[in-house]
């Protein structure tokens, strides 16, 4: 018969060779992070880019509002 504590070792070493394995996150997690960000960025790059421009244009020519 196993005890709590013997079935708490066992899940700690897999959680822990998981962790050694994969990090904190799995790898695939980390790629969908970072092309979720790169898409977010040229989304709204490409949205508030004029708004951008003619902000700096204006405080540039002096006349910011």
């Amino acid at each position: 018969m196993v005890n709590k504590s013997q079935k708490r070792a066992k899940s700690s070493t897999k959680k822990y060779q998981s962790f050694k394995l994969h990090g904190n996150f799995p790898t695939q997690k980390i790629l969908l992070y970072a092309v979720l960000d790169l898409l977010l960025g040229v989304v709204l790059g490409y949205v508030l880019q004029p708004y951008i421009t003619s902000f700096i244009t204006a405080y540039a020519a002096g006349s910011a509002y």
